[in-house]
């Protein structure tokens, strides 16, 4: 039972690590070649408890090929506040891979995160 707990753990922890590591070198993506486009929000939700909600949009748009991408993001309650199911949402997908989009908010949160460290090392 114990040697299951321990598993259980290391996939667990494993999981998550790869969640986030995943997370920031899409963001990173979007920060270096990111294009700006309109989507439309299909759905948003909440999970969890008061003190510990997850807030999701899920929205579709189109890349400049005309091709149409969904996608379900993790966003803060400001975002999730701003945005209406059926209404308009500013997204930045990846010039390189479309399929990897995120809120333009947050995007531009990013970039002004790299830019203050690339200063500072600088």
């Amino acid at each position: 039972m114990g040697k299951f707990i321990l598993l259980f753990l290391a996939v667990a922890i494993g999981y998550a690590v790869w969640q986030v590591t995943r997370r920031v070198a899409n963001v990173r993506l979007l920060a270096r070649d990111g294009v700006d486009a309109r989507g439309t929000v299909l759905r948003k939700y909440s999970l969890g408890r008061a003190r510990r909600r997850n807030h999701y949009l899920e929205y579709r748009y189109e890349d400049s090929r005309g091709e149409a991408h969904t996608h379900k993001y993790n966003v803060g309650a400001v975002v999730w506040s701003a945005h209406a199911e059926g209404g308009p949402i500013e997204v930045t997908y990846s010039q390189s891979d479309p399929s990897v989009s995120a809120p333009r908010q947050l995007v531009q949160a990013a970039r002004e995160a790299l830019a203050k460290r690339n200063q500072r090392g600088a």
